[in-house]
């Protein structure tokens, strides 16, 4: 499920016309950039995104991802969630889809941990 999320986050984003990318990385310039992206979350919550880490893997091949956390992990806000390390071009163009996907789960993940709260 997550691979196919993933892919259809690209085909919306039409990856291989990634603006940011194209301009930030020239391939004529760097057509081997490598790039280190260290990301944190934005907010406290309850983390879900496991499935989508395997699912990056899957999808982005030149991408190695180490994490942190498991979900179900309680976030604070800018606690160093996960690094990636690989292809420039790659990260820059699966960090899109990527975040949204696993904002998205994680949001539902934290507001589902309140209403449990809630009624316990």
């Amino acid at each position: 499920m997550g691979c196919r999320l993933l892919r259809a986050g690209l085909r919306e984003d039409e990856s291989q016309w990634d603006w940011t990318t194209l301009s930030l990385l020239p391939y004529r310039d760097r057509p081997n950039a490598k790039l280190r992206a260290i990301l944190k979350s934005k907010a406290s919550g309850v983390w879900c995104g496991d499935a989508l880490i395997e699912s990056l893997k899957r999808v982005g091949r030149g991408i190695r991802v180490e994490s942190f956390v498991k979900d179900g992990s309680l976030l604070g806000e800018g606690d160093q969630v996960m690094i990636w390390e690989g292809d420039a071009r790659e990260i820059l163009v699966l960090e899109r889809p990527f975040l949204n996907l696993v904002a998205y789960s994680t949001g539902v993940a934290t507001q589902t941990a309140q209403f449990v709260k809630i009624v316990s």
